[in-house]
Order: C-alpha cells, then sequence, then structure tokens
C-alpha cells in the first residue's frame, strides 16, 4: 500500500470536497416539465418503436404505434435529444425546456441516404462526435458486426494510425500514432462499460455484444488516467431496459472456425428493476501445423459471458451490477517460427517438441452507482479483476524440436494470479444546466496485487551449444504490490457562439513495491536459494494538463487545436538472475509532450463527413525492453527520445442509395532523434531508428450496397468488400525485423430481412503471408491466411 500519508490526507481532502457539492445539490429543486412529440418519416408514416433519450440523463421514452412519444420530468435547461430506430439515420436534436411543456414534430430520414449524427461519450460525458476538439473513431452496433469485429485485436486499420496484435497468447498489444504497449503498461489504455482494463493480464480481448466502440486517438491522461498515453479505446456493450430483447448468433468456417453467442434483456420489475445475460462459445482448431507430430497448433476453445443487474431506485439513482467472465484455453499458445525467413520458407509450420494447454482465466466485476441530479451528477464505479494464466506443462521456449529451453508458470493457485480493485467517484454538470460551462471532476483509486513465479529449466540438449551445464531449471518469483491515486478536473468554456476552450488537469500518485527471490534446482532435486528476498520500492508523481480549443466554423463544420501531456507510469526491473547483479533499479516515467490540429466537416446535406487530423508528439524518457544475453533476461530502460508526427483522415459518405463508401488513413513517421541502451545492449540500436509495432501507414476503403430486393417486403441484399492496408513497420529497435507493406482484401455476400441476417464471408482473399508480431530476439508470429465462413444473426 501507499505509505506516503500526504497522498491519503489530499485524497480526504478532495473526497471531502466532493461530498460537500453533493449534498449541496440535493437541496436544489424546480418545477418539472414534459417533453412530447410525434415522430414521422419523410412520407409522413409515423415511425413506431424509435427510442428517444436525453444524452447525460436516464431519461429516455419509445414512441407509440403512433409515432408519439412522452419523457416527464425535466427541469429547465438544454438538452440533447438522441433519436435512433432500425432503418433511420440516427438524429441529434438540441432542445430548450423553459417554464412550459415542450411538443415537437420530428421527421426522420432514411439510414439508406443520410449518416447517422453520433453522440461520444469522450469527455467522460456524451456529446456529440463532430463538435468534441478529440480526435474519434467511433463504431456503432451496426459496423461493430459489418466489420466482423470479434476481437480487440480486429480493429487494426479501421482506426487511422492503430495497430494492434497479440504476441501468441491471445493478449492484445496496441500500438497508435507511435506511441505502443513494451511491457504490461499498456499503452492505450481500454474502458469496457467504465472500467479500466488495467493491465494486459486482466484485459479482455473478446467482443460480444457490442453496443459501441469508441477510439480517442492522442493522450488522454486528463480524464482517463495512468497509460492513456497514446489514446483510449471505449467499448461499451448493451444493457438491459424496460423492453425485453433477445438476440442469437452463429459463425462457422474452415479450420474448424465455431462461433455460439445468444443473449436477452428484460425487465423483472417494469420501470425498476432489469436483467440481461448474454454469451459466447468459441473455437479454432489453429491456422498452424506442429511437425514434430504432425499434429494441429494453436487449438482454442473459450467462453466468454456478461451479466448485469441494473435497478434504478428513483427518478434521479440507480445502480447496475455487473460481472463478465473470460474463460479460454489454447492448446498451443506461442506458435511462433525462431525467425522472420523460417516463417515465410515454411508458412504455418512449426516444430517444437513441448506441447502443452495454456489456461487463462479472467474475472471482471463493477458496481456503478450513478445520481442525475438538477445541478450536479454524480458517479461512482467499483471494480475487481482477476486473472490467472498459466501452462499446464512446460511450453517451448526455443521454438525447435531441440530439448533446449522450456519455460514453467505452473506453481499452484498462490502465483501467477493478478489482482486489482478500482475505485472511482466522479461529478459532472447537470445536463438541465446552463451550456455555458460544463465540466467534470473527480479521484480515481487503485490497488494491484500481482505475484508471478516462472521457472527456465535448461534440458540436455543444450549441451550441443558448447555449454556442459543442462538438466536444471532457474527459477524466479516476483511480487509486485502497486498502488496508487489521482485527481482530475476538466472544464468546457464557451467563450461565445462559435468558440469553447477546454482546460483539465490530473494529478497522479503512484506507489510500487517489488520482492524478488531466485532458485536453482538439479533435475528433480531440492531447491537450493541462489537470491534471498530482496525488495525496493519506487514512488511517482505526474501533472498532466490539457489545453484545447473548438471553433464552431458553421452548423456542421469545425476546427480543433489541442495540447497535451502524457505520462506512462515507471517501475522497477530485475537487471539479471546472476547473484552479482544489482537486483532491482528503478526505470523513470515516461513523458510526451502532445500537439494536434483538425477539422471535422459535414457536406452534401448530411451525406459526407470527412475529418483531418495533422499531429506531433515528443517522447523523452522513452520505456525501453532490452534482452540480456546469454541469460535471455529482458529488463526495462530509459534510453530513448522520440519523435512521432503524422495526418490522418476519416471519411464516410453515402454517395447513392443503399450505397456507403468508407475509408481511413492514417500516416505515422515516429523516429528516434536519440537512443542510448548502450552499458545494457551493445546491438545496433541507432538515433533515427523507426518505432516499433508503428506501420509507417494504415488504410482502409469499404464499399458496402445494400439494394431493396422487395417492394413490399423489408429484404435488403448486402455486398461488401473492405481493402485494408498495412506498411512496412518494424518489431524490434534494431529494426532488422521487419514486414513489408502488405493488403488484406475481405468481402462478404448476404441478406437481411427483417430481424435476420444471413451472411457468405472471406478473410485475406489474397492469402497474403505476412508478420503480424515479431520479438527483439528474432521471433516471429505469423498473420491469419485466407479463412472463409458463413454466419446468421437474428433478434427477437
Amino acid at each position: 500500500m501507499i505509505q506516503n500519508e500526504g497522498y491519503l490526507g489530499t485524497y480526504g481532502k478532495y473526497f471531502a470536497i466532493l461530498t460537500l457539492c453533493f449534498f449541496s445539490e440535493l437541496a436544489f429543486s424546480q418545477g418539472k416539465f414534459k417533453i412530447s412529440g410525434r415522430l414521422t418519416d419523410s412520407d409522413n408514416n409515423p415511425v413506431p418503436g424509435a427510442v428517444m433519450r436525453i444524452i447525460n440523463t436516464p431519461r429516455s421514452a419509445l414512441s407509440d404505434a403512433d409515432g408519439r412519444f412522452v419523457i416527464p420530468n425535466n427541469l429547465p435547461g438544454t438538452y440533447t435529444l438522441d433519436i435512433s430506430s432500425l432503418g433511420f439515420a440516427q438524429k441529434n436534436l438540441g432542445i430548450a425546456v423553459t417554464t412550459d411543456d415542450l411538443f415537437m414534430d420530428i421527421q426522420l430520414e432514411s439510414s439508406s441516404i443520410e449518416l447517422d449524427e453520433i453522440v461520444v461519450a469522450s469527455h467522460r460525458r456524451e456529446d456529440q462526435l463532430q463538435s468534441v476538439p478529440i480526435s474519434i473513431t467511433a463504431l456503432n452496433q451496426s459496423q461493430v458486426r459489418d466489420y466482423m469485429l470479434w476481437n480487440l485485436q480486429d480493429i487494426s486499420a479501421v482506426v487511422p494510425n492503430l495497430f494492434a496484435s497479440h504476441p501468441g497468447d491471445n493478449r492484445v498489444v496496441t500500438s497508435l500514432r507511435g506511441i505502443t504497449t513494451t511491457s504490461y503498461e499498456p499503452a492505450v489504455v481500454t474502458y469496457i462499460d467504465g472500467v479500466n482494463q488495467f493491465s494486459l493480464d486482466t484485459y479482455i480481448a473478446p467482443l460480444h455484444d457490442v453496443k459501441s466502440i469508441e477510439v480517442l486517438r492522442g493522450p488522454q491522461g486528463t480524464l482517463y488516467g495512468r497509460n492513456a498515453m497514446g489514446g483510449v479505446i471505449n467499448v461499451e456493450t448493451e444493457k438491459p431496459g424496460n423492453i425485453r430483447r433477445a438476440f442469437a448468433g452463429m459463425d462457422a468456417g474452415n479450420y474448424g472456425l465455431q462461433r455460439y453467442q445468444a443473449g436477452i434483456r428484460t425487465p423483472l420489475v417494469a420501470d425498476k428493476l432489469f436483467f440481461g445475460i448474454s454469451g459466447l462459445y468459441h473455437r479454432h482448431d489453429g491456422f498452424f501445423t506442429n511437425a514434430f507430430d504432425n499434429s494441429r497448433y494453436d487449438r482454442r476453445f473459450g467462453f466468454f459471458g456478461n451479466t448485469f443487474l441494473n435497478y434504478l431506485i428513483n427518478d434521479n439513482w440507480s445502480a447496475t451490477f455487473n460481472i463478465k467472465t473470460n474463460d479460454f484455453r489454447n492448446f498451443g499458445a506461442f506458435p511462433l517460427a525462431g525467425n522472420k525467413d523460417e516463417a515465410l520458407k515454411n508458412p504455418f509450420v512449426l516444430n517444437q517438441n513441448a506441447k502443452t494447454q495454456m489456461i487463462d482465466k479472467t474475472r471482471n466485476v463493477s458496481l456503478s452507482v450513478n445520481h442525475f441530479g438538477p445541478a450536479v451528477r454524480f458517479s461512482s464505479q467499483t471494480s475487481y479483476q482477476f486473472n490467472h494464466r498459466y501452462y499446464d506443462d512446460p511450453i517451448d521456449g526455443d521454438f525447435s524440436p531441440l530439448n533446449l529451453v522450456e519455460v514453467i508458470n505452473n506453481y499452484g493457485d498462490n502465483w501467477n494470479q493478478v489482482q486489482v480493485w478500482t475505485q472511482e467517484f466522479r461529478l459532472s454538470s447537470s445536463e438541465s444546466q446552463s451550456r455555458k460551462f460544463n465540466w467534470v471532476a473527480g479521484a480515481y483509486a487503485f490497488y494491484e496485487n500481482d505475484p508471478v513465479r516462472q521457472g527456465i529449466y535448461y534440458g540436455e540438449d543444450f549441451a550441443l551449444l558448447g555449454v556442459p551445464d543442462y538438466d536444471f531449471t532457474v527459477i524466479s518469483s516476483n511480487i509486485g504490490k502497486n498502488a496508487g491515486v489521482a485527481f482530475y478536473g476538466q472544464g468546457t468554456f464557451k467563450i461565445s457562439d462559435r468558440l469553447e476552450a477546454t482546460l483539465g488537469m490530473r494529478q497522479d500518485f503512484e506507489h510500487r513495491q517489488l520482492t524478488i527471490r531466485g532458485e536453482f534446482q538439479r533435475g528433480e532435486g531440492p531447491l537450493v536459494l541462489t537470491r534471498p528476498d530482496t525488495a525496493a520500492t519506487a514512488s511517482f508523481n505526474a501533472l498532466t494538463p490539457k489545453v484545447a480549443l473548438s471553433w464552431k466554423l458553421s452548423q456542421d463544420r469545425y476546427l480543433h487545436a489541442s495540447y497535451t501531456r502524457g505520462f506512462r507510469v515507471g517501475g522497477l526491473t530485475e537487471l539479471g538472475v546472476s547473484t552479482e547483479d544489482i537486483p532491482l533499479v528503478e526505470y523513470k516515467p515516461e513523458y510526451s509532450h502532445n500537439y494536434e490540429l483538425g477539422s471535422k466537416n459535414i457536406f452534401l446535406n448530411k451525406r459526407l463527413r470527412l475529418n483531418a487530423t495533422l499531429f506531433y508528439s515528443l517522447l523523452t524518457d522513452v520505456q525501453l525492453p532490452v534482452l540480456l544475453m546469454p541469460d535471455a533476461f529482458t529488463i526495462v530502460v530509459n534510453g530513448g527520445r522520440l519523435e512521432s508526427r503524422g495526418a490522418e483522415l476519416e471519411m464516410q459518405a453515402k454517395p447513392l442509395k443503399n450505397l456507403e463508401l468508407n475509408y481511413n488513413f492514417g500516416y505515422t513517421r515516429a523516429i528516434f532523434s536519440s537512443i542510448d541502451v548502450q552499458d545494457f545492449a551493445p546491438v545496433n540500436l541507432a538515433e533515427n531508428n523507426r518505432q516499433i509495432f508503428t506501420p509507417e501507414y494504415t488504410s482502409m476503403l469499404v464499399l458496402q450496397y445494400s439494394p431493396d430486393l422487395s417492394i413490399d417486403r423489408p429484404l435488403k441484399g448486402v455486398l461488401r468488400m473492405e481493402w485494408g492496408s498495412i506498411g512496412r513497420q518494424y518489431f524490434n529497435y534494431a529494426n532488422t525485423v521487419f514486414q513489408d507493406s502488405y493488403n488484406l482484401i475481405n468481402s462478404r455476400v448476404g441478406l437481411k430481412y427483417e430481424k435476420h441476417e444471413f451472411y457468405i464471408w472471406g478473410r485475406n482473399l489474397l492469402n497474403t503471408t505476412y508478420i503480424d508480431y515479431g520479438y527483439e530476439f528474432g521471433a516471429v508470429r505469423l498473420g491469419d491466411p485466407m479463412n472463409f465462413g458463413i454466419s446468421y444473426f437474428t433478434r427477437f
């Protein structure tokens, strides 16, 4: 735990201030008024079943058979009404409630000719996408299904300058604008239903029953905290409400692909208590063959479950309890070739003698409490995250048929179990108040317990390398205990009708403790202590400000500019396995200065959205993983200064009825202006080398045509083509392991009838062979080959 009493004292003061503001707000009361209206289409026919929702409040309504709706109990103020209905473009309306009931006639346009008006939660409150001074990619539920986003890794190139991959064990490593994950501390932070996916271990990668995905590009530490250096991925799943809804889906394909999903959301007590549960089962035979015994490799299956209980205590209070569980098995984790040439010469063929099953169990439990008051909105988010990942038997560490090196981590339930507790309190201005000044402020705290025990076994074939000693295991036991608190605030000032300024600040405090122990075991003999328990601590703090301006050029055109400071926490690294080495050394936090200039535009009567961004980032004290040989031991050191600059373009258009065109492009030039780790690694790490896991460009072109196939029935066809292109990228700091630019073609053909969808699809139709992930020591994993299948989805 944190030992500095100043942290806790400051935390107590902030909590007292928040509590005072909260209870002062409870005394505020005014008269309440009704918002009502009627929805029609372009032919003046009523639109039933549409969802009307006042953003940043729990108040919503459904339109009846005549298209009429009523939202009661609204205080005077300025609101945004979000309207969504199947088959129609999503619409946002600014409305003002004064001292009387409000009635509106609203006309909706078909989604086949008009773009959606999108609402995002980027400022920890909902706003319209085009008016927020941040570069954001927002995907709704339909787009998530259209792109077949089954895993967070699949968003590569769907978002400009974003590259996501997994090293071989289903953990997702994400890079954005040249800021990349180089350790267990993510460079791009992910939130799922408001919960920070704290580390790569507790990270939930499968995407299931998703309502929306938002990707905020550029540092977002002011509101989202630690490690949001490259940006934020916000995932929201569907939650239960007053309407009973259910769904089911099935996917099947080559290589033994099977996916089954189903769920239901229903009221238990009308207008009061709601329940939702959904599940996903998936399995795959793997793309790889193990030549050692001619067996399938990387066979895997898993189950993901999501359960919600939502309680509306009264008009102003609500509570949501959520449990997510992810159980995954992989019979052949890390399907790696020893080097690039070997991988490309014999694609998807391995030769490994040590075979095992990886067992991966993740739990994510959260409780969210919200109060929607007339002056202030209060929210509390409490979460517990748990992960236990281990191998039944030793896993191959040399990626060859020889008995050289194996990795052992199955040391019982007391080891390799990560546990994280987080708590966030947040206050924000209410939607009912004047929009001259919107603000949010809060406090965040966490505690992490991370006991790791791992053994490296050196087998009998180790003698082939000229080493006289073999048949022994070197065991390292590391117990990490980390804790931190943070306080933040951000406000948006409406200087004039066309100019807004956003100012934000966050102060983070973090304390880390690491205890290590070294042991040696000869064969099956007794353990010999080589390094007694050795402990060290490190403390960090960081101030991360943000300044942004937004100019409204017209109703549908905006410019924005910003400066943000980024921060990635430091830590402790073990310098070697020898008792003569310095046991533990602190490495410093990584900082960045980030500048952004962007333009957001809607043209052609809401048929064309065109957003563009220029950015520049300067990173100092870059944290670099360095491989120490001959011990094959990786440490983390501060050794670099990185400059990253580039541009992004997002276009979405509906040029003709039922025809949709999307194009995303990102260019990043991320180069080390200085790099100095020669004291640790005498290899070719030089100035002007490129950042790893950072494609020079990403490009995604999508064409989808959905013609009406029947005059009197809602039957549509779907013809979709995706052309993704990834520029040259490097996988080691010496820039000797790299992948040249490559293209991926995906396609889908199908039918939509009312609430049913059926598709035939193919991915990587050119059967391109490419490296998707590479290690500093040269081992690589190939990306997926051509695969195809069928999908069915229904709502009822």
